[in-house]
């Protein structure tokens, strides 16, 4: 399988200064995707995937770019939901409507976040029309 792991907030052009979001304990949301993708794309390689790293590009060009790579999967890696918000405190996967693969991927995700987060973790279907750059595999 090819998958491509986007590591938001870094890279973009248009917003260098850009690290994400910030915890209370310190870390940002650049040096915590970095962690995440890196540890994704190991057990994946391990498994015998094949991995396509991103951390370069505007959202749209990056889109553009797994689009024409023909990858079967796409996964963003962010860590900001519920900094600074204390009533918001929950994890978001998100997979694309209408894909039981993807539905399936996403609740497995999900659950294997929930075991090291202290807030709840969910996994839902992506709303196309913020997405429209972005299309299903």
């Amino acid at each position: 399988m090819r998958i491509a792991i986007d590591r938001q907030h870094v890279g973009r052009r248009e917003r260098p200064a850009d690290r994400g979001a910030q915890s209370p304990q310190g870390w940002s949301e650049v040096w915590a995707t970095g962690v995440l993708a890196l540890a994704i794309e190991e057990e994946l390689v391990r498994r015998g995937h094949q991995v396509l790293p991103i951390c370069s590009g505007t959202y749209a060009e990056r889109h553009a770019w797994v689009n024409g790579c023909a990858v079967d999967l796409y996964i963003a890696c962010h860590f900001n939901a519920g900094i600074g918000d204390r009533s918001a405190e929950h994890g978001l996967v998100f997979h694309w409507p209408g894909s039981e693969g993807g539905a399936a991927f996403a609740r497995s995700v999900a659950a294997a976040c929930q075991v090291v987060t202290p807030w709840g973790v969910r996994s839902i279907a992506a709303d196309p029309g913020p997405w429209d750059n972005v299309r299903a595999c």
